[in-house]
């Protein structure tokens, strides 16, 4: 029996308040406690007199790890690729790798939903991206004046007009008679509908984000819903019944979600919902809710797309749904449980412990610079309360010395102590979150670590994050698959839009929805040597086939192939306009067959890898020497300061060990530069050299080809004679 809509309701309410009442508690806290932990608020036991430090963790490893990720998601126009199910879906995968490509960059803001989704993932434990078809009609009013009758007829005839206000008015001016011959002209006041049918890619915060209680992930959830607020106004453009929208009641936000979205805010910084006598600006809680739900009575839950209005949870829309529009993009998965962990919750006590430590150093070094003391009664106790400097002190001695009125009370150093316990915590640190601190610069502890030490410490540390950065690419794959259902399911019109320097036309509707899609996925200078480790590999072993089959189309290898890794190649090298350096030989199909020339083709190899070689090499020496110089700079500072603190030196003594280490500096890195300089120049004269030789290589193999061909020629004259 089908369920009726107050059945629906109470359905969809008792889910909500479910999944309410399973947020509100322990999750809800921790992410409010990483934002505020993120921000350095402080901790409410702070003491007045006392120091009241903030260490600043969760922030670094947090905007540490950022723009990696988004070096990865967000540093190319093309981060998704679809891969053709079969023969004909070719030309078909092609095109919807740059047509979603294009919807994210062009059609919605990327670049900032990538970021939102990333960082909110690394502090608050899941990112949410909602992929939706956006259907909304777009209404313009426009007046318009002494319009004939025909040009009315028009408007009148339109379907997309709304003729709100009508005025006709007889004429009898010359001049508005030779546009008006029947002598009527007309003043209106028309509404103009646009349907703007767009993908529309929106990061949900995570308080407004709901899901059903012991939900394992999100495709298997029995509910997801976006709670979100939008004026009065908001509901009547989405084309929603004023007199409806009017009863909807606007009450107030849930106190748990409010406090978490009031740390998002930093506190005095949120504002609430505010009072205002322009009704078309009241703000109501809007639910889009996806549920699964047997409505039609068969026995088979199905999904279905209910719009809740108000605090009363009002229906205003239902319709099917063909898939659930939220993607998860977790920070650390846990197995069976939607909600992972972020790196907040991995440095959360660590950043609690250090500000206690640094707090009591602090103190401790107050303590120590202004040290309490002993004074006997017959000192005046004003005097010695206004402590400053030159101060008189009035004492009764009574013959006796002066300084037996006053008692030093000592306080024990525990600085060293308590920079022993925050390394510790630091080292701790970086083993759970895998943020080292050699990604944030080099420092002298990191220097004196063995070459071997520093690259296995900097390999755990890489495949730390390249394991989150799989997560998100999880993630995207789903959200791009989830894109590419739209547009074939809802974009029923052509599109033209410039893709490979090009217009084309667009109709998603004859695509393939069974496609696969693959996230490009790189991660850090390492892994780009080794691709391009690979790619070298792969180009000499293509001019190998070329050499063997005879040309560059042939049964093993043909011109596309090449174009692919030559593209990979630039595309690694950090040329994000690859198709501009080199053609795509599928684009020109339709041009006249020309004879190939392997050679070409050979030296396009070859130029390209000993760029390559050039750019590799020119890091690979720049990061070396660069490793080398501030390690100069770390052993000169640190030994001068050691011999100066133990022959006790003084303070202008230690400034003076300063200055001449910096001095030393200056001249190391004065012939650091010149190094780089004649380095440079060598490795750009042996790439010469090479070139040359490559150039001159191909010079030999191309006579020889045109001597054959005129050997071959002459030999068919002569058997034609």
């Amino acid at each position: 029996m089908p369920m009726s809509d107050d059945d629906l309701r109470a359905v969809v309410r008792q889910e909500i308040f479910n999944s309410v009442d399973y947020m509100d508690g322990e999750i809800s806290e921790d992410r409010r406690r990483s934002m505020d932990l993120y921000y350095q608020e402080p901790f409410g036991n702070e003491q007045e007199g006392r120091s009241q430090f903030v260490s600043s963790d969760v922030q670094d490893v947090v905007e540490s790890l950022v723009p990696d990720f988004m070096e990865i998601f967000g540093g190319s126009d093309e981060v998704c690729e679809f891969e053709p199910v079969g023969p004909e879906d070719e030309e078909h995968a092609k095109q919807a790798t740059d047509y979603i490509n294009f919807i994210w960059e062009h059609d919605n803001n990327g670049y900032q939903i990538k970021h939102d989704i990333i960082k909110t993932s690394l502090l608050q434990k899941n990112g949410i991206l909602k992929v939706s078809w956006d259907a909304t009609e777009r209404h313009q009013m426009e007046t318009l004046e002494n319009i004939n009758s025909l040009h009315f007829a028009e408007l009148m005839a339109d379907d997309t007009i709304e003729v709100a206000e009508h005025t006709e008015k007889q004429v009898d001016d010359p001049q508005l008679m030779q546009f008006a011959p029947d002598g009527v002209v007309h003043d209106a006041k028309i509404k103009h509908t646009t349907e703007m049918g767009r993908v529309l890619l929106e990061a949900v915060p995570p308080e407004d984000f709901l899901i059903s209680r012991r939900s394992a992930d999100i495709e298997t959830a029995r509910m997801c819903a976006h709670k979100m607020q939008k004026t009065q106004s908001d509901l009547l453009e989405m084309g929603f019944d004023e007199e409806l929208i009017q009863r909807l009641a606007s009450g107030g936000d849930d106190e748990d979600f409010d406090e978490e979205r009031q740390s998002r805010f930093n506190d005095e910084e949120y504002i609430g919902e505010s009072e205002t006598s322009d009704m078309s600006s009241r703000e109501i809680w809007l639910y889009d809710v996806y549920l699964k739900v047997d409505y039609d009575g068969d026995g088979i839950s199905e999904y279905r797309q209910i719009l809740l209005g108000g605090d009363d949870y009002t229906i205003l829309e239902n319709n099917p749904a063909d898939f659930n529009p939220f993607v998860d993009f977790p920070c650390i998965k846990m197995p069976f449980k939607y909600f992972g962990r972020s790196m907040a919750d991995l440095t959360v006590d660590i950043q609690k412990v250090k500000s206690v430590i640094q707090r009591q150093m602090l103190d401790n070094m107050y303590l120590i610079n202004n040290a309490r003391a002993g004074i006997s009664n017959k000192v005046d106790l004003d005097d010695w309360l206004s402590n400053r400097p030159g101060q008189a002190v009035r004492v009764d001695t009574d013959g006796a010395d002066v300084q037996g009125h006053f008692g030093q009370i000592g306080t024990v150093p525990i600085g060293q102590q308590a920079m022993g316990n925050i390394e510790y915590f630091d080292k701790l640190r970086e083993t759970r979150t895998g943020v080292m601190r050699m990604d944030q610069g080099i420092t002298s502890n990191a220097i004196h670590d063995t070459a071997a030490g520093v690259n296995q410490m900097m390999n755990q540390a890489a495949k730390r994050k390249l394991l989150i950065a799989r997560n998100f690419a999880d993630g995207f794959k789903v959200a791009n698959k989830k894109i590419l259902r739209l547009v074939i399911n809802h974009q029923d019109r052509e599109r033209t839009i410039r893709l490979r320097n090009e217009w084309v036309p667009i109709r998603p509707n004859a695509w393939n929805a069974d496609m696969d899609v693959t996230i490009k996925v790189g991660l850090g200078y390492g892994t780009k040597e080794s691709q391009m480790a690979a790619n070298r590999f792969m180009i000499d072993l293509m001019q190998k086939i070329v050499e063997v089959q005879g040309g560059i189309q042939g049964p093993l290898l043909k011109g596309d192939n090449i174009f692919y890794i030559l593209k990979r190649t630039a595309t690694d090298l950090g040329y994000h306009n690859a198709d501009q350096l080199f053609s795509d030989p599928m684009a020109q199909e339709n041009q006249p067959p020309q004879k190939d020339d392997p050679t070409d083709a050979i030296m396009q190899y070859q130029m390209m890898e000993s760029q390559a070689k050039l750019a590799l090499q020119e890091r690979e020496f720049a990061s070396k020497m660069q490793l080398e110089y501030e390690k100069f700079q770390a052993d000169v500072m640190l030994k001068r300061m050691d011999a100066a603190m133990k022959r006790g030196a003084t303070a202008d003594e230690i400034q003076e060990e300063r200055a001449q280490a910096s001095n030393e500096m200056q001249l190391e890195r004065e012939k650091f530069m010149a190094d780089m300089a004649l380095e440079r120049e060598k490795m750009a004269a042996d790439i010469a050299l090479e070139r040359q030789k490559i150039a001159g290589d191909l010079a030999v193999k191309q006579e020889a080809a045109r001597l054959k061909g005129v050997n071959i020629q002459a030999e068919f004259t002569e058997i034609n004679q």
